[in-house]
């Protein structure tokens, strides 16, 4: 039997998600207006307003950032 998710659990994976796909978007300016070399993970924690341990919170490093907007494509 499959169990249902708790609210909290799922309200908690939905900001998660929300808040990776923010930093994907704003990587992504970023990589379009300065080129993927010449942006750094911390020009992306400055422009996201936090700091780089959030941001590697949710990817290691920035080639991971750009995975997920390879699949967009």
């Amino acid at each position: 039997m499959r169990q249902k998710k708790s609210p909290i659990s799922s309200k908690r994976e939905l900001k998660r998600r929300a808040r990776r796909k923010n930093i994907v978007d704003v990587a992504m300016n970023a990589f379009l207006a300065s080129g993927c070399d010449n942006v750094t993970m911390s020009d992306i924690s400055s422009m996201l307003g936090g700091s780089k341990s959030t941001l590697w919170q949710y990817f290691d490093n920035k080639e991971d950032i750009v995975l997920p907007l390879l699949k967009q494509k």
